[in-house]
């Protein structure tokens, strides 16, 4: 937010015990020095690991964050948010813990969350409830069976594609379905603006310099 972002995009997993925590990666290596995937583990022991930066691998002297406390800094910085729900464990009950925690701590006076996953079990459980959230469908491979249905819905606002699968062909064919086409992740200037000359409407970056 220092540097001028308006959104972040983060993801979200739930710990062995039922608590959304915020963390990308299904295994805890190379961030974190233990064994296994998240879900393997307590919400008490997770926040007992130091966190580890994934280029230098150094102690970041920083713990992994819950959702709850994710949500209050953003909240407090007044940054938008897209939040990916990660994973097959308990993912329905992921959606409902997710969405019951925006009710209760994301203020009303700021930007829609977006809610986001590659698994379409999860939209399609999102798209089944009676909840205020627009949804995006992530796409690392372009599905050669055809579009899934859940991308025509109404409460569906974007598609998020690997950049490497963007065609101009394809993101036209989203953009006439009213889906905003996102690409990930750009950290490349040149790339960047290759994708926007197709049709592409923003790039998910780790670079926030990327456009400075």
């Amino acid at each position: 937010a220092e540097l001028g972002a308006d959104w972040v995009e983060f993801d979200v997993q739930l710990s062995q015990d039922g608590v959304v925590m915020v963390f990308h990666d299904d295994r805890l290596r190379p961030m974190i020095n233990a064994r296994g995937r998240l879900s393997n583990y307590s919400a008490d022991v997770l926040r007992e690991f130091e966190v580890m930066d994934r280029n230098s691998g150094h102690d970041t002297k920083g713990s992994m964050p819950t959702l709850r406390e994710w949500l209050g800094l953003a909240a407090k910085l007044q940054v938008g948010i897209n939040i990916e729900l990660k994973g097959s464990f308990n993912n329905h009950l992921l959606v409902e813990k997710t969405l019951s925690l925006l009710k209760e701590c994301w203020p009303a006076d700021l930007a829609i969350p977006l809610l986001s996953s590659f698994n379409l079990d999860t939209i399609s459980h999102l798209s089944r409830l009676e909840q205020p959230y627009p949804y995006a469908v992530n796409l690392h491979r372009w599905p050669w069976w055809g579009l899934p249905k859940l991308i025509r819905h109404s409460s569906c606002v974007s598609v998020h594609l690997n950049y490497r699968i963007a065609t101009k062909k394809r993101v036209q064919l989203l953009r006439d379905l009213g889906k905003v086409v996102c690409c990930y992740t750009v950290n490349d200037a040149v790339l960047a603006e290759q994708l926007f000359s197709i049709g592409v409407t923003s790039v998910f970056s780790d670079n926030i310099n990327l456009f400075q």
